[in-house]
């Protein structure tokens, strides 16, 4: 996964998060969410999870310890290390 995050080939990561994939096994309602990250690997030749998490909500500061992780096991120091450095998303 880590190989594939840190390929620079132009090609943008892709994140989607699944709401209700884990389930209790009583009534009460969960926030469990699966959140993953991936991107076409050119090694690979097909689309590949780059980072997966699975937060217990839904709020900005839980996508944010996701994005965080993506960003750091994309080889960046530090999210201004990414600003000051990404090559981009386009090919």
């Amino acid at each position: 996964m880590k190989e594939v995050a840190r390929e620079r080939n132009g090609i943008a990561h892709q994140t989607d998060s699944i709401e209700g994939w884990f389930k209790e096994d009583d009534d009460c309602e969960n926030n469990l969410t699966a959140t993953i990250s991936s991107r076409h690997s050119d090694v690979v030749g097909k689309h590949v999870a780059t980072m997966m998490t699975v937060s217990f909500g839904r709020t900005s500061a839980h996508y944010k310890k996701h994005f965080r992780a993506l960003i750091l096991s994309m080889g960046y120091k530090s999210f201004q290390d990414f600003v000051d450095n990404f090559d981009g998303n386009i090919r």
